[in-house]
């Protein structure tokens, strides 16, 4: 019996009782206006002077990559938001998955995402983690290189759909962007 208990105290500790809110604290400062795809039930606020690609230049990206050949694979996004900082390399993407069909969220999912990650990020190291941020289950990427951080934050929103908001910032300016992706990804609701 005594084994028995250990076990599952064991067990518990490794997978945890419940995944805890993360908080990421929301500057105002930090972060612009907010925006909203209703279509997609999620808000979230771009990090300060990313400035929204005109929606011409958005529908012709879509349509191009909707074009692609790998427009069939498993983990294809399409974004449905961009926001730069002008004359840099600094861009944030909000993505709908394209292929998931009746896929679930689930640790399956997520590793075989992590997969396919690793697989194209040869050389790059890459880390990832689950957190909870405004109420949605999301799974933290971060894939570094020496030139470019990209911080990937894929969910679920509440009508199955699979997201990702992507922060791809030159690693120079890791400690003057690096503020504003925590409070821009605080920022976060699906409704």
């Amino acid at each position: 019996m005594r084994h028995l208990i250990i076990m599952v105290l064991g067990a518990l500790l490794a997978f945890g009782c419940s995944e805890s809110e993360t908080t990421f604290e929301v500057d105002p400062n930090e972060v612009g206006p907010v925006h909203t795809d209703s279509l997609l039930g999620v808000s979230f606020q771009p990090p300060r002077d990313f400035q929204g690609a005109d929606p011409a230049f958005l529908q012709r990206v879509r349509r191009q990559m909707l074009r692609t050949p790998t427009a069939g694979e498993r983990f294809f996004i399409v974004p449905t938001m961009i926001f730069a900082v002008p004359q840099t390399d600094a861009r944030c993407f909000l993505s709908e998955f394209q292929n998931i069909g009746a896929a679930s969220f689930d640790a399956e999912w997520k590793q075989s995402y992590l997969e396919e990650a690793q697989s194209k990020a040869v050389g790059q190291k890459i880390n990832s983690r689950d957190l909870v941020i405004g109420g949605a289950n999301v799974l933290e990427v971060e894939i570094d290189s020496a030139e470019s951080l990209n911080r990937r934050y894929v969910f679920q929103g509440k009508d199955g759909r699979f997201l990702q908001i992507d922060y791809l910032i030159p690693t120079a300016n890791e400690d003057e962007y690096g503020p504003m992706l925590g409070s821009s990804i605080g920022s976060l609701r699906l409704f």
